[in-house]
This record gives C-alpha cells, structure tokens and sequence, in this order.
C-alpha cells in the first residue's frame, strides 16, 4: 500500500468522511470504522483503483469464483472476522463469540451453533481471504467494474482525465493525499484526480463516484450523501495545495464530479459544480432543510473530541435543548 495512503487513513485531521458521519449522529462518527464494506462500496472502490491505481489492484483485491456467503451466513462470518481482527486466536473461541453476536442481534435465530460451524466449511477459504484483508469481488463483480472502467476510457468527455498516452502540457496525480490547515482546524483530502493543464494554467479537482441507480439522480445524492461537504472541503484545500506545487498563479476550476453507470446502461457523466462551495463551508437553507456547513462542523467535532461525550449533539450538551427554528420549515 502507497506508505501516504496508509498515512492519510491514520491521519487523526478532520475529514469529509468523519463530518459528514457527525453530521448524522456523535455515535456514528464514534462507531463509522465498525461499519461493514458495503457492495456499492467494494465495486466503487475497485473502479476507483482499476482507474487510478492500476498496478495497485492484484495487492488490494481477489477475484473469487466460488460460491458467496448470504444473508445469515454472510454476517456470521462477517462477525467472525471482526473477532479474528481483535487478535483472538482460537477458532472455536471465535466461532463461539460470532454466533453470541448473531443471535444478539436476532433473539429468533433458530439455528443452531453447531449448524453455522458445518456451514461454514464451505467458505472456509472466503474467509482466510478476508482475513488478509483483500477485497473480494466475484466473477461477474469483476466484469462488471471492466466494463464500467471501459465506458469512463472511451467515453470523449472522461477519458481525457486518464489518457492512455502521456501528455507534457499536463500534470495528472491520482489518489492524491493532501494535509491543510484552514481556518483554525487540521484537514485531510483525498482527491481521486488532480489534473494540472500548464497551457491553460489551471488546475482543478474531480471525484469518481459509481451507482448502480440512474446517473441523473446524482443531484439528489449530492444532499444525500452530503457530498457538498466535500466539495468545498476539497475546494478549500486545493487553494492551499496550488501554493504547495507552486502554481500559485494557477486559476483554480470548478469541482467535479464523474459519475459513472455500474450497470453500464449510461454512458458518465461529469457534474461540473459552481456555487456550492460557500455553502458547503458555511452551512444554508436548502428546500427547507438546514444544512451545516464543513466550519460548523469542525467546531463541534472539537468539542466532542475535547470533553469526550458522543451520545448527543453539541446542542444537547452546550443547552439541554435542541432549538427548532420557524425558518427550516418556512423558508422558500
């Protein structure tokens, strides 16, 4: 693994990830490494590595063309590795610990422990891959990401962000680490393209995003997901990062997003973004609803941190009460 990689994710500095998990709940952003991968994550992070980090793909994935744990199966081998990752070592200990957790979680269970270890012999090897900590994608998974890979290289507005040739007048960096400080608060990006036009002098950041729903409803993803948190963090950053690479008379373009069809029925599209990074930094009003802003954020997560308590928000703590103000509900 890139050692500024590794750094980056043991890096303590605020992130996008971790304010957006605050944004949610304390608890989330407490418990969010306890989060088990998800598909539309492991098939999203093996296009982000086929793309920009290719020669990296056979260190952090496995293809597997046996048969895939499911449902019940699935989480209690999942629960299994988590045991394995605390470093218990037994595995009847661990077995034993995996069904506790599983029928913890499912008082009906009705199955029995003895029933889950027979089982579990026919993923014995899907579970020592996961313990070295490759991601899994089946057969199918993999030519599914191929092909989602080959629509963003053929496609004549993408493709010049991962051009098969190398071209002098640019400068392209892929998962590019980067560390600022703004605003009073130590920040952490990771940009998945960084492309630098020295003709033009300009610079400008995008983000590779997947789905496997309708590429145009990525407008309503990008409040969903929170992503305009992530905008105007990595717009913010790329300010300080122009002066670090020295192009401090470098124009700085819009953010993008590159959104790409798993499903291969859409050719990508690129969202080009404008106004969003005020708000994505200072919070505001949309349909209604209000949003915090990345500075907002940060100060609470301080607070947080400082005296230790994640059970409620900042409010609850700082007034006893959580305001609801008219405006969220009136405001046009």
């Amino acid at each position: 693994m890139n050692m500024n990689i590794d750094h980056y994710r043991k890096s303590p500095n605020f992130s996008y990830s971790s304010l957006s998990a605050l944004s949610i709940s304390p608890s989330l952003y407490l418990n969010r490494k306890e989060d088990v991968i998800s598909d539309a994550f492991r098939l999203g992070s093996a296009l982000d590595c086929l793309l920009t980090e290719n020669d990296k793909f056979d260190e952090n994935y496995i293809i597997y063309s046996d048969k895939l744990p499911s449902g019940q199966m699935e989480t209690y081998i999942n629960n299994m590795l988590h045991f394995n990752k605390k470093g218990y070592k037994d595995i009847d200990h661990i077995h034993k610990e995996a069904f506790k957790k599983l029928k913890k979680s499912n008082p009906k269970l009705r199955t029995s422990d003895e029933k889950f270890k027979e089982l579990f012999k026919e993923f014995e090897d899907y579970y020592d891959i996961n313990k070295s900590n490759k991601i899994i994608l089946s057969t199918a998974e993999y030519k599914q990401v191929l092909s989602t890979k080959l629509s963003i290289k053929s496609n004549d507005y993408t493709n010049i962000y991962f051009p098969s040739t190398p071209d002098d007048s640019v400068t392209i960096y892929y998962q590019y680490p980067h560390f600022f400080e703004n605003y009073g608060y130590n920040y952490k990006v990771l940009y998945d393209i960084v492309y630098i036009n020295h003709k033009e002098k300009t610079i400008k950041a995008l983000d590779l995003k997947s789905t496997s729903k309708s590429i145009l409803e990525f407008p309503k993803s990008f409040f969903m997901y929170k992503y305009y948190l992530q905008q105007s963090l990595y717009q913010d950053g790329l300010e300080v990062l122009k002066f670090n690479l020295g192009l401090k008379d470098y124009k700085i373009m819009n953010f993008s997003f590159i959104i790409a069809d798993l499903n291969n029925y859409s050719s990508p599209i690129i969202y080009n973004m404008s106004d969003f990074t005020n708000f994505g930094r200072n919070g505001g009003y949309y349909k209604e609803e209000y949003h915090k802003g990345y500075l907002e954020l940060s100060k609470e997560l301080e607070y947080h941190i400082k005296h230790d308590v994640w059970e409620f928000p900042v409010e609850i703590y700082k007034n006893g009460e959580i305001k609801i103000i008219y405006e969220q509900f009136s405001k046009e």
